[in-house]
């Protein structure tokens, strides 16, 4: 197909320029409208610099999943006033569009952070395991894949367990439905575990690929049920299902988008772009008075807290924030000259979802190349309607859990991601992983003659626990992130199960006659393995295994006697006055789905806990008077 030119060399008489012209200026317009400068609050950036900045009630920090929910509620006390301040910007159009939401990661949007190199895990990545965070309006919810699964009932019943009343699964329901917008109508009539009404709308993420119905129909072969709601306790688990997810319309629904655009012009309520918090200033008694941060990387500027500063930068930027701060481990802040104001176990109990893919190829008789009209029509479906494939995320749209382990809940998740034969973005996908050049030229190669299926056998309650650490003083610099995958032998076996059950499906009837078969990759040290033995299996996850983007627990709530823990089960920062964490740092354990629905609730929860304090606080304050 050629591409536009400038010029038409075919004459018209004038409406045939007109009709043409009018429709590519209305397809600028419906690209323009996807997000809009006026979509997103004006920055108070500016007016901080000319004016100076007044004394706020909280600061938060960070305005991704969890401080945009803390931010909102907070303000809405008109005597409070708020200032919430994030590193990143405006998200571009392809934040908003579902299907585009790869196309965020190694972009300025991105934090770009990587892990430090394993023999264990990530091997055929050439830089390490890559892992991406959101740096915009929204954090990482920005450039997520809008998966809401809440969990099992156990993740949560666990947490009260280790010693934090009010966390157990009937607790934190509440504050799952609080924010629930159940856009479903079978759901919504569920009042018992859904709502409607709420900030964050939830759909289906459906999706016309018809590649994922084989992975359905084999998993039927195998005993998989399609599970009606796994967002329930009476419901069963175990099984595929249709994803619900953050999308409405065809669009992405962030907290940010939901929670602050509508209130963006509540007079106290202010929000700073571009604000990189460095440290957070604490007086002699152990109280916090503020924070200090640079504006558009030029201007140095504090900001004055006269109740609290609430932390909400996510896994990696919390702990490295507390640390700089002199929060941390004492000796590790001993050795990079940082005074020590409180020695807790800061960036450790690190948690995340290691993910194992493996690339089935099918349909090779009858597989169709892409024809480049059809995707042109579908940019005009999404551009004018919110429609078509860009409007979900492919074959993402089912999820299968299962349990490998005799134990009744699940410990696997199956996801999935199909490029048709001759796909055109599945270079961009590889380059995005970072496999090494072999690897991607062998996955390129095969789907030259068909379908590529990629299904990521994710491990759900990981025993293995990494670490964070500062790289220097500098804010600036990235910090050190040892994941520490694969380090418990459990894992590796766990993973090794589920691999074995879903290579298995070559086994079916579908399957077979799919013509599907598995990619063997060129993996030097497995090579002289026998191929699908276990042993084989346990040197591929060393090479494949990379992170489903999940990172929790680097500032851990526990009790008081509990001497791993950071915060308490109100999210405050132990032995450190007007402090808190709110956000997946919190975990005692990541829980066993996608993270961000379980974020969200302890936004709700947390925002709640600093209403109740500074209510009771102020009546005692009444009757003293």
């Amino acid at each position: 197909m050629d591409a536009l030119t400038s010029q038409c060399a075919a004459q018209s008489v004038g409406p045939a320029n007109q009709l043409f012209g009018l429709l590519i200026q209305t397809i600028l317009a419906a690209q323009c409208s996807i997000s809009p400068p006026e979509m997103w609050p004006k920055d108070y950036g500016p007016t901080a610099i000319e004016k100076g900045l007044e004394e706020y009630d909280f600061i938060v920090v960070g305005a991704g999943s969890a401080g945009s929910v803390v931010a909102s509620r907070l303000s809405e006390n008109e005597n409070w006033k708020v200032l919430l301040l994030e590193a990143g910007g405006d998200p571009p159009i392809e934040s908003e569009v579902p299907g585009w939401y790869i196309s965020l990661q190694h972009t300025p949007y991105d934090w770009n952070y990587r892990t430090e190199k394993s023999t264990k895990a990530c091997r055929a990545m050439k830089n390490g395991c890559y892992w991406p965070r959101g740096k915009a309006l929204g954090g990482t919810q920005a450039l997520n894949g809008l998966i809401y699964l809440r969990g099992n009932d156990r993740d949560y019943d666990n947490w009260e367990k280790l010693g934090n009343p009010t966390w157990g699964w009937d607790s934190v329901l509440e504050h799952f439905k609080k924010s629930e917008d159940q856009k479903i109508s079978h759901f919504a009539e569920d009042k018992k575990y859904h709502a409607a009404g709420g900030e964050m709308k939830l759909n289906y993420l459906l999706s016309a690929e018809d590649v994922r119905d084989i992975f359905l129909e084999a998993g039927k072969e195998k005993g998989l049920e399609i599970i009606e709601d796994m967002n329930s306790k009476d419901g069963k688990q175990l099984g595929y299902a249709y994803l619900q997810a953050n999308v409405h319309e065809g669009s992405r629904q962030t907290t940010f988008n939901e929670f602050i655009n509508p209130v963006k012009k509540r007079s106290n309520l202010h929000i700073i772009k571009h604000a990189h918090v460095k440290k957070i200033e604490i007086d002699d008694k152990g109280t916090v008075t503020g924070v200090q941060f640079t504006y558009n990387n030029t201007n140095e500027l504090t900001a004055k807290s006269k109740k609290e500063v609430i932390l909400s930068a996510g896994a990696v930027g919390t702990p490295q924030l507390l640390m700089l701060s002199g929060i941390g481990p004492g000796k590790h802040l001993k050795k990079l000259e940082i005074p020590l104001i409180k020695d807790l176990p800061v960036g450790r109990n690190l948690q995340d979802h290691v993910a194992v893919p493996l690339f089935f190829l099918l349909n090779k008789s009858t597989a169709k190349s892409p024809d480049k009209l059809d995707i042109l029509d579908e940019i005009y479906s999404y551009a004018m309607h919110r429609t078509g494939v860009f409007g979900a995320t492919g074959a993402g749209d089912v999820v299968a859990l299962i349990d490998t382990s005799n134990q009744g809940y699940p410990d696997i998740q199956l996801t999935h991601h199909v490029f048709r034969k001759d796909a055109i973005d599945i270079q961009f996908y590889l380059s995005v992983m970072g496999y090494e050049e072999m690897i991607g030229r062998v996955i390129v190669d095969s789907n030259r003659e068909q379908h590529v299926a990629i299904v990521n056998v994710v491990l759900l309650n990981p025993k293995s626990e990494g670490k964070i650490k500062l790289r220097s003083t500098d804010p600036t610099d990235k910090p050190k992130i040892y994941p520490n995958y694969l380090n418990h032998t459990d894992d590796v076996e766990t993973l090794v199960r589920g691999i074995k059950f879903q290579v298995d499906y070559l086994n079916t009837q579908e399957f077979k006659k799919n013509d599907g078969a598995l990619l063997q990759l060129p993996l030097f040290d497995c090579k002289d393995l026998e191929y699908q033995s276990d042993e084989y299996w346990r040197c591929y996850v060393t090479y494949m295994s990379t992170s489903m983007y999940n990172p929790t627990s680097t500032a851990k709530m526990g009790p008081k006697n509990d001497k791993t823990s950071v915060v308490d089960s109100r999210l405050n920062v132990k032995g450190i006055k007007g402090l808190r964490v709110v956000d997946a740092s919190v975990m005692p354990k990541v829980v066993s789905a996608n993270i961000n629905p379980a974020v969200i609730m302890i936004a709700e929860k947390g925002a709640d806990f600093v209403k109740e304090d500074w209510k009771a606080l102020e009546s005692e304050k009444k009757d003293e008077l």
